[in-house]
């Protein structure tokens, strides 16, 4: 077994934005406290970004043990060399080590190995909630980045069952690295703080229900309108709607229902500007509670977020919420909006059964912190690591034609039953092979059997033709590689 570099080497195109999407926000967190920990074992991070961008990430330079690597090529030209699969072997070009994509997709490597984020399955499970370049686009490439990753990353324990169940990946290969939350920017503010937020953002209501996140189908925003619009109009009247969040896609309804609800005066608010990290927290803190209606999430951060600042969440009853959650959360159906407009108004009438609530959210976001995403990602790295370098290519290249050859031949019998039906001749097919030494038995078999017809005769010895031409290629390669192996 032969060793690679003690380097790390991270897809940081996430990282140049000025304003970060999830993804980007995700990797920084991890990465201010992955680097203390590997530079301490003797380990490097090289932050890979393409042509063009390494500026806008030079700032990542002041942590100990990180650098930059470019790829000399511009952005948009090496996302199309990607995806017409003309990239050559990347760490020819930037080295040996363990490559860490954090965002879906990866690029072809020789030597080094492998780890890639999976974040969800919505584009297999929701496809109608997802864009349709984007979900036709993760649908033809997320299979080919699953096999060229060792190791899958995904950020709850419900969806990595759907990424086995899904899309056949053996548990052991997808590894669970949960988030966390960045509590020295999220904690309780004052009320001064909290004013002087509202007022920026032109929020008047003293108490509000609030929403975090893109405007798109799955976050289930209808529900949301809707669930409002069915509370008391005491409560209405009482605690208003703030929605925050850039647009996403397919939202037309959205805001025509929204349109709807304002002109007959409902007091809800949707903020247009953008709205900085810094000033998350303070909102968090006025809301009376957070309402996440999606029907669909790998993890849930805003719900994290919300109990690390002592705010009562109001949830829908799904999978992965309910993992991060657990019992700090008030939950209902998302596909109903009667049930949750229940489960709003009891948040918000019963005072103590909301403090159950908060004091449940702080004990449980104690669970999850980046240092503990960190640790765990060392974990999965170091035991890549430990591997040493991917099997050679060309060995690499016979076990992947062995197996097609053995389902090719495996395909060839039952093409064979399929010509034969129920003729007596069909007992005589041989049974599938599971193995290169069943191939050459299978070869070496004697047919014996009553007088089959010409047609019968023909279609056995083309069949039995063709597998012999199998098994000695097989046989061939086999040789081939047991003399490498000496």
């Amino acid at each position: 077994m032969r060793r690679i570099s003690k380097t790390i080497y991270i897809d940081a195109l996430a990282l140049a934005p000025r304003r970060k999407s999830g993804v980007g926000q995700t990797i920084e967190q991890v990465l201010r406290s992955l680097a203390p920990l590997v530079y301490k074992d003797g380990w490097a991070i090289r932050l890979v970004v393409p042509l063009g961008k390494a500026k806008r990430i030079k700032h990542y330079k002041k942590i100990q043990g990180i650098s930059i690597k470019t790829i000399p090529v511009p952005a948009r030209l090496f996302s199309i060399l990607l995806r017409l699969g003309v990239l050559p072997p990347m760490d020819w070009i930037l080295g040996e080590g363990i490559y860490l994509f954090p965002n879906y997709r990866n690029w072809p490597l020789w030597n080094s190995r492998a780890m890639t984020y999976i974040y969800d399955l919505g584009f297999v499970l929701f496809p109608e909630t997802v864009h349709p370049n984007n979900q036709k686009y993760l649908s033809k490439h997320v299979p080919q980045w699953i096999s060229r990753s060792e190791t899958i990353i995904t950020i709850s324990k419900s969806i990595k069952e759907e990424i086995t169940r899904l899309l056949n990946v053996p548990a052991k290969r997808v590894e669970v690295v949960y988030c966390g939350v960045n509590k020295a920017l999220y904690h309780r503010r004052d009320s001064l703080e909290i004013q002087e937020v509202k007022q920026k953002y032109g929020i008047s209501y003293d108490q509000y229900l609030l929403f975090i996140g893109n405007i798109e189908p799955r976050k289930n925003l209808l529900t949301l309108l809707k669930a409002y619009s069915l509370l008391p109009k005491n409560l209405q009247q009482s605690y208003g709607l703030v929605i925050i969040g850039g647009d996403g896609w397919i939202n037309d309804d959205f805001y025509n229902k929204l349109q709807q609800l304002q002109v007959h005066g409902a007091q809800i608010i949707k903020i247009n500007s953008y709205v900085n990290d810094e000033d998350l927290p303070a909102l968090y803190s006025g809301a009376s509670a957070l309402v996440h209606p999606a029907f669909y999430e790998g993890f849930g951060m805003t719900v994290l977020e919300a109990m690390a600042v002592d705010t009562p969440v109001v949830a829908s009853d799904i999978p992965s919420i309910r993992e991060i959650a657990d019992k700090a959360a008030l939950y209902f159906n998302p596909y109903d909006a009667k049930s949750a407009a229940i489960a709003i108004k009891k948040m918000l009438v019963s005072k103590d059964k909301t403090e159950v609530f908060i004091a449940a959210g702080r004990q449980r976001v104690q669970k999850f912190s980046w240092e503990k995403s960190a640790i765990a990602l060392r974990k999965n790295i170091y035991s890549l690591w430990s591997e040493g370098a991917r099997p050679r290519p060309l060995r690499r290249f016979v076990d992947i034609a062995q197996a097609k050859l053995v389902r090719k031949a495996k395909s060839l019998d039952e093409s064979l039953r399929n010509v034969l039906g129920k003729s007596q001749l069909s007992n005589y097919v041989p049974r599938s092979a599971n193995s290169v030494q069943e191939l050459r038995q299978i070869v070496d078999q004697d047919f014996k059997s009553e007088e089959p017809t010409i047609i019968q005769d023909y279609l056995l010895r083309a069949y039995l033709r063709i597998r012999h031409i199998l098994v000695t290629i097989v046989r061939l390669l086999v040789k081939a590689r047991s003399s490498w192996s000496r």
